[in-house]
């Protein structure tokens, strides 16, 4: 179900998560841009932020027709049909699907902006995609300790499925990881919109709030 969101902010600027502009809303004749925005905070609790080197989900885009989908890798017998193949426009393309979104990456200035009570706890993510469904899956925390570092990942959890629709800026909502005690963990989903969009004046271009739609998605185990 769609929701306006009605916030107290004049303009918005958003941003892609790999620097990509931000997508035009539609035009008085109905065309559309291929790619939409997808706004979602990622926050960690149970565990502080502060105490976290890394922490990351895996994005990966559902196939729209029934079946599996078909994994294509190219090779190459020489450097010169690789320089062909990017020459020609086949290689990998600007506004690609990333496979990994940072909360807190350290060494990358991909920083927490997100805080509560005076702490971070996560991070507003804005990402451009084209038009379809997306799932943001198998979580990874790395915490620093005093032998090495410790990395935290799901045996098997829940994703988080949301829909991308051309020309149009979603808010997902807050996805929040809450690290229990003894190994356990819990992913819940909540509006908080009013704290999120209040972020997006620091992400790029700017975007009417109006064209800022509620759609959340869904956890699915």
């Amino acid at each position: 179900m769609k929701h306006r969101l009605s916030v107290p902010i004049v303009a918005l600027a958003l941003s892609g998560c790999a620097t990509a502009p931000a997508p035009a809303p539609a035009d008085s004749s109905g065309a559309r841009d291929d790619y939409g925005l997808a706004i979602v905070s990622l926050t960690l609790s149970g565990k502080p932020l502060e105490r976290v080197s890394h922490f990351e989900y895996r994005l990966r885009a559902i196939p729209s027709v029934n079946g599996g989908e078909v994994k294509r890798t190219p090779h190459f017998n020489s450097v010169r049909q690789h320089a062909r193949w990017l020459t020609d426009g086949a290689g990998p393309r600007a506004g690609a699907v990333p496979t990994r979104v940072a909360v807190k990456a350290s060494g990358s200035g991909v920083m927490p902006d997100v805080v509560e009570s005076g702490l971070p706890i996560g991070r507003l993510v804005v990402l451009r995609l084209p038009a379809g469904d997306y799932e943001l899956h198998d979580w990874k925390v790395v915490e620093p300790t005093v032998h090495g570092r410790d990395e935290l990942a799901p045996r098997q959890g829940p994703v988080y499925r949301f829909t991308v629709e051309p020309g149009r800026a979603a808010y997902l909502g807050s996805l929040d990881l809450r690290l229990a005690g003894e190994g356990a963990h819990h992913l819940s989903v909540a509006a908080k919109a009013q704290r999120d969009l209040a972020l997006l004046p620091a992400k790029g271009p700017a975007v009417r709030v109006s064209d800022v739609v509620y759609r959340p998605g869904a956890l699915r185990p």
